[in-house]
């Protein structure tokens, strides 16, 4: 997301640019729309750097950490494993949960990924959460047909009866 330069970075070196010209940090924070704390701890960041090298410590630092190991060719991968079926994979039913579809990408596309990135994937394309209706095992199917009425006539004092 960074353009040319980021609107936070150009902040930041207007905080510095503002301090060297002798303005006080309140000023500064009330100019810029920002905290005098956040102020403060810019000013203390490059308090003891050369004049040359302060500018650079306020810049943006490229992210540390490992790189990503997918990329957008493998959204479109999750997305088509989803679309193929959970039963098509092997999995019991047409059910998906993110930790079993966590595991079929671990398994066929050699990529470890995380449930949060699953989700986010999948909710980009359109897919959302959805509890299956549970149906209970002993059901009947004609009883169930033929129960007209709801809920409210099973109650204690709602029957036809006791409304006569």
């Amino acid at each position: 997301m960074k353009t040319s330069i980021d609107w936070r970075e150009a902040r930041r070196l207007r905080v510095l640019e503002l301090h060297r010209k002798g303005w006080p940090q309140k000023t500064i924070a009330e100019a810029l729309g920002i905290s005098r704390g956040y102020v403060s701890q810019l000013i203390k960041r490059v308090k003891d750097l050369p004049h040359d090298e302060q500018a650079q410590a306020l810049k943006i630092h490229k992210r540390a950490g490992r790189k990503p190991t997918f990329s957008q060719a493998h959204k479109g991968r999750v997305v088509a494993l989803v679309e193929r079926g959970a039963v098509s994979l092997g999995l019991p039913g047409q059910v998906w949960t993110l930790k079993s579809l966590q595991k079929v990408v671990r398994q066929e596309l050699g990529v470890r990924v995380g449930q949060t990135w699953l989700w986010e994937t999948l909710h980009e394309k359109g897919y959302s959460c959805q509890t299956p209706e549970r149906l209970a095992k002993e059901q009947n199917p004609r009883a169930v047909a033929g129960f007209k009425g709801g809920w409210s006539n099973l109650k204690k004092g709602h029957s036809e009866q006791a409304r006569a």
